[in-house]
């Protein structure tokens, strides 16, 4: 019986037996021992670890992945697994970017372009987006110019996925009314097209502080970057949208914010 219990166990040995099987196909059936002695274990032991008979402490898989060939997000990813902290450099977004991705359709057509095995066209995204190809293919053209779509040689279209943006410093306060409202217009658009069994809804409300709102929000960034590098390695077979709107529930500061507006000098 397999000892491998935890995910994070889990997604180590498969991404172990994936670096053994690519190491002996590169180097014409290169022996356990010597990709052994490259991970700095004993022959018996990446055995054992390989066939799930060998637990392995979260200190020493974190060193054995440094010796792996992986990318940032799937380093990244398997470190979350393991409870270590990880996070993303982020890129300030211009903000004439910013503009051109506020909608919720513009996103969309970004995140469709993520599908390896998804054939994405204007005609398709029009059909998905309940829109038109002509304004599908504008959208397409405007974002490879602004380098958040990229081609391939073979003429191919994909998300570039390169950086990780921030908005929060070039989102004024206008601009970021517009993009939450834009957000829950979605969400009620989902909740009126799509069966119940499609969604999950939360809702807290609870007696808590500006500041433990502000640690939320930084919590709500690392969760975010969590799913992210969740969805990069797993299978993708439908676009996502994840909302949290945490707010305080005390509508007299609407009447603060006018007042406060009226007192500025002109």
């Amino acid at each position: 019986m397999p000892l491998v219990q935890q995910d994070w166990e889990r997604a180590f040995v498969q991404i172990l037996r994936k670096y053994v099987a690519e190491k002996k196909k590169k180097q014409n059936g290169s022996s356990l021992r010597l990709i052994a002695q490259k991970l700095d274990l004993s022959v018996g032991a990446l055995s054992e670890i390989l066939r799930e008979k060998r637990r392995i402490s979260r200190e020493r898989a974190r060193k054995i992945l440094e010796l792996l060939p992986l990318s940032e997000r799937e380093n990244k990813y398997l470190l979350s697994l393991m409870g270590y902290p990880v996070s993303f450099e982020r890129s300030v977004m211009p903000p004439e970017t910013v503009k051109n991705i506020l909608h919720w359709v513009d996103q969309s057509i970004l995140g469709y372009f993520e599908f390896e095995n998804l054939a994405v066209s204007a005609s398709e995204l029009a059909l998905r987006l309940a829109s038109t190809p002509k304004k599908m293919q504008k959208k397409i053209n405007l974002f490879l110019r602004q380098g958040l779509l990229q081609k391939r040689p073979d003429g191919g279209i994909f998300r570039a996925k390169d950086r990780n943006w921030s908005t929060r410093e070039t989102l004024s306060p206008p601009l970021r009314r517009q993009l939450y409202q834009d957000r829950l217009q979605l969400s009620a658009l989902a909740i009126e097209k799509l069966p119940p069994e499609y969604q999950s809804l939360t809702h807290l409300t609870y007696a808590g502080s500006e500041k433990q709102l502000a640690r939320l929000s930084e919590e709500v960034i690392k969760l975010c970057d969590r799913i992210l590098l969740e969805a990069d390695v797993g299978p993708k077979d439908k676009l996502m949208n994840l909302i949290v709107h945490a707010f305080p529930i005390d509508f007299s500061l609407a009447d603060k914010e006018i007042d406060s507006a009226k007192t500025k000098p002109v």
